[in-house]
């Protein structure tokens, strides 16, 4: 029985074959895409027991980038090898590679992070583990205005306005967007409103309280609290309120000792209880803004239903002529028109160019005139006092020299030379005098007049503490309790005492000589008598 053999030819079906070759595409497609993906994401985890190096890819230019090397101790350090090989260490950093440190943290900031390969390379001598990150920069929060914008708005009672603008970047829900109107002739800020800035929209009323006139608008977003951002739409309101300005008048306005005074007048019906004042210099961009409220003014009464208040309202630092412009607030907002005071001049003066000297040095005198010389450095006034009024007084121009005679009576007195200017400045110069004309006091011990001759040659006495003695034009030492003395004095002599006055006391001693005349008278008498005595003995014995 032959064998027969029958082949079996099998054929596939251009679907299947299809089917087959789309299945090996997509699981070829899916590993590169696999491999691509973690080619991309580079090594971002590292494990080891002295560092290594951890990677990362970045497709597009960032600028401001964070890398993040995160570990599970502090004891480690990072270099970045940029793209182009470059190494950045911590010690050759700069503006635009700088690294930062936190707890078992370590950030590179890359102020322009170009596409490629970016290396950290770990360096470390404990086992750790490590993980890169990172972060593009946060968008800095912004606000921009939209409307209204670059107008004028008729504005009456009940009347709202429609505000919108625009926020980028993260807003804090706490933020706010204050809205405020300044009045076009006052350096005044009133604070009609605010509302969340993440609101992005929001319709104000202005207050029925807001007096009549134009208005400019102005916001601050707060951004940042501390330093709102300032938006000036340039938008300009004309508001009709039926609310009108009361009169206020400036009675005077001063400078002195560089204080700048107002003396204003208001009345009763007015209803405030603050006031401001615009000091404007010739020559400054910004004016010097100053409030006060009520309570701090010196008031008083006027005629009629009117105050008088007067202010001392600052003191001022530079030289120049100065106009005022003042009004009342009542809670901030203005009540009254603006009064407007005449100009004022204010020259700041070194008074260490003045002179004022006396012709009497010490506090002490016996003299019967004294004279004054004042030097200006300014034109001034001048006046002298004495204990019951002005002495003296003149005119002086800048640089000019006078001097005024003062007439002396005995006693205690004080006399104030009183300088001043047209800028407010004003200087008093004191001089004490005591003008005593009374001889100084001397208790002699030794000699006195009745002594014929000088005990042991000593001369003593007691003065004054501070009164000087000399004898013979040679001066004697006083101690403290005023005792004096000086040895070795022969013969007669001179003491003098003078005391801080100027006046003086003498005393003249001589030894007496009236007990040597009779000695010699006596010597005399008895010589002739002995004399006689012999001639008649000679004479009975011849």
């Amino acid at each position: 029985m032959s064998e027969s053999r029958v082949e079996r030819t099998y054929t596939m079906k251009p679907v299947k074959i299809t089917f087959f070759i789309m299945v090996a595409l997509l699981a070829c497609s899916f590993m590169a895409g696999i491999m691509k993906l973690q080619a991309e994401e580079g090594n971002l985890q590292l494990q080891s027991d002295a560092g290594g190096f951890l990677s990362i890819y970045l497709q597009e230019t960032k600028f401001n980038h964070q890398f993040i090397i995160e570990s599970d101790h502090n004891e480690f350090d990072v270099h970045l090898i940029l793209p182009d090989g470059t190494k950045i260490t911590p010690a050759n950093g700069n503006e635009q590679y700088l690294q930062i440190g936190v707890d078992k943290k370590l950030f590179w900031l890359v102020h322009e992070a170009k596409p490629g390969k970016y290396t950290f390379e770990v360096i470390a001598d404990v086992p750790g583990t490590y993980q890169l990150s990172d972060k593009d920069a946060v968008e800095e929060p912004q606000t921009s205005w939209i409307s209204p914008k670059n107008t004028s708005i008729s504005l009456k009672r009940d009347e709202t306005i429609p505000l919108q603008w625009k926020n980028t970047g993260n807003i804090k829900e706490d933020r706010m967007l204050g809205v405020y109107v300044k009045p076009i002739d006052r350096e005044l800020e009133i604070q009609i409103d605010e509302v969340p800035l993440r609101a992005e929209k929001a319709e104000i009323r202005l207050p029925d309280t807001l007096i009549d006139g134009t208005y400019r608008l102005h916001l601050k977003a707060g951004i940042n609290p501390y330093e709102p951002l300032e938006i000036d739409p340039k938008v300009r309101f004309s508001v009709e309120n039926g609310q009108q300005l009361v009169q206020l008048s400036l009675k005077d306005q001063e400078i002195f000792q560089g204080e700048l005074h107002v003396d204003f007048i208001s009345g009763e019906e007015a209803g405030w209880n603050a006031v401001q004042a615009e000091i404007k210099r010739d020559g400054a961009a910004e004016p010097i803004v100053v409030t006060s409220k009520r309570d701090n003014l010196i008031t008083y009464d006027v005629a009629g239903d009117k105050t008088g208040n007067q202010w001392w309202i600052t003191t001022l630092d530079e030289n120049g002529t100065y106009i005022v412009n003042l009004y009342l607030l009542m809670d901030g907002q203005p009540v009254s028109t603006i009064a407007t005071s005449e100009p004022v001049r204010y020259q700041q003066r070194d008074w260490e160019l003045d002179e004022v000297q006396w012709s009497v040095e010490g506090e002490r005198t016996n003299l019967k005139a004294a004279e004054v010389t004042v030097k200006v450095s300014m034109a001034s006034s001048i006046q002298l006092h004495d204990d019951w009024g002005i002495i003296a007084e003149a005119e002086m121009s800048a640089g000019e020299e006078k001097s005024f005679t003062v007439e002396l009576e005995e006693g205690d007195h004080v006399y104030e030379l009183y300088v001043f200017d047209e800028s407010g400045n004003d200087r008093i110069y004191s001089k004490r005098l005591i003008v005593d004309r009374t001889p100084p006091r001397l208790e002699l011990i030794q000699p006195l007049p009745a002594h014929s001759e000088i005990p042991n040659g000593v001369v003593s006495g007691f003065v004054e503490p501070t009164h000087l003695v000399s004898l013979n034009n040679q001066p004697i030492a006083v101690e403290p309790d005023g005792y004096f003395k000086m040895g070795n004095v022969e013969g007669a002599f001179e003491l003098l005492v003078e005391d801080t006055a100027g006046n003086i006391a003498t005393y003249n001693w001589e030894p007496d000589s009236s007990l040597t005349t009779w000695i010699w008278i006596i010597c005399a008498a008895v010589g002739i008598i002995l004399l006689t005595a012999v001639i008649i003995w000679r004479i009975r014995r011849s």
